[in-house]
């Protein structure tokens, strides 16, 4: 869905509507720091209290015990709290705050999620950040998912992984995916199952079926569900049925007998 503060030029802008500096077919190869410095002026303008707001308000505790950002007017708060993160003036834990706040509407400024992403050096934020691609098409989306798939952090490469799960284009992703089954972090093996299954077919079955071993139990329990959805005549016939169905984790064991 288009967003409504690209509508401006066709209809009559609502309060605080932000119109962009560049049109949206040039969004991929804008400036985009000139982007989000062109649409904070406009929501500063348009909300001065918001802007206040964006500007000073801390972060706050959620009942998990991590930190978020209030709410604000969403279109101009999120503009906002994203050229706050850009001024790097915060603390890390703020930081990561800030991200997770910006991701949610990141899709909406493709050429600023884009950018967040790109130039973001705390790990921390840049996975925070990624939620932000999932719905950015396009190669250069693509290109920052691939490269945070090998990133040196955990972090990073686990959010890539939940993000090119859901991606549309995720597809395109398969060879690299398949790379993160060995990836020597559980969570992010676990996750790459997940993916994998996402996007794959029977062809995977021999990649994926190595990890039915896995010393990690959410990985074996990944693996055989997914094998049962996209190869389960191939897995009836696998050698490490047996063991499956003595696995010391009982969901494996159930779901390992229920195969005929």
């Amino acid at each position: 869905m288009t967003p409504l503060f690209l509508l401006a030029a066709l209809a009559a802008p609502p309060a605080h509507a932000l119109t962009p500096a560049v049109p949206l077919d040039a969004l991929a190869t804008a400036d985009w720091r000139g982007e989000l410095a062109a649409l904070a002026d406009q929501a500063r303008a348009a909300d001065p209290e918001t802007a206040a707001r964006a500007a000073a308000m801390p972060a706050v505790p959620t009942r998990a015990g991590t930190l978020h950002m209030p709410e604000l007017p969403a279109e101009t708060g999120t503009i906002l709290l994203a050229e706050r993160l850009v001024a790097g003036q915060d603390p890390a834990e703020t930081r990561v705050a800030l991200a997770i706040g910006v991701a949610h509407r990141a899709h909406e400024w493709p050429a600023i999620a884009v950018g967040l992403v790109a130039t973001e050096a705390d790990p921390a934020v840049r996975a925070a950040l990624l939620h932000g691609l999932r719905r950015v098409p396009g190669d250069d989306a693509l290109g920052l998912l691939r490269d945070a798939l090998s990133d040196d952090d955990a972090r990073v490469r686990q959010e890539a992984l939940v993000v090119a799960a859901e991606h549309s284009d995720g597809a395109a992703l398969h060879d690299a995916l398949l790379a993160r089954l060995s990836d020597p972090d559980p969570t992010a093996r676990a996750l790459a199952v997940r993916a994998v299954g996402r996007h794959g077919d029977a062809a995977d079955f021999a990649p994926l079926s190595d990890l039915l071993t896995d010393a990690d139990t959410e990985v074996r329990y990944r693996t055989l569900r997914t094998l049962l959805r996209l190869a389960p005549d191939a897995l009836a016939t696998s050698p490490r049925l047996p063991a499956l169905r003595a696995d010391p984790d009982p969901r494996i064991r159930r779901a390992a007998t229920d195969l005929r």
